[in-house]
């Protein structure tokens, strides 16, 4: 899914993308105006990840820094595999607690 956008787009973000829903991972990309996230990953454990794509040397501009919410900054697709999975085992053993 995706929104419409006029932000600039980071060239790793299809890639980063693909990877995540090739692991069958749920992403919306979004418009990222106003310092929002690029992404939102739904994980499996029904979570939603906010992810900031950046690239080799990106860095967050003044809007991303103010930007009340918190994001992830991913800058390759093994990163966001990594946080993604990482963030899911996390958010599943926090639920199955919960219920215990």
């Amino acid at each position: 899914m995706r929104l419409t956008t006029n932000a600039k787009r980071d060239a790793n973000e299809p890639e980063i993308i693909e990877a995540l829903r090739e692991d069958g991972l749920f992403v919306i990309q979004h418009s990222g105006k106003g310092g929002e996230p690029d992404l939102f990953v739904e994980l499996k454990c029904g979570f939603y990840l906010p992810l900031e794509v950046k690239g080799k040397d990106g860095k967050l501009t003044q809007a991303q820094k103010d930007y009340r919410g918190r994001r992830i900054v991913v800058r390759d697709a093994d990163d966001a595999l990594a946080i993604c999975r990482l963030m899911d085992h996390a958010f599943d053993v926090i639920k199955r607690g919960v219920g215990a």
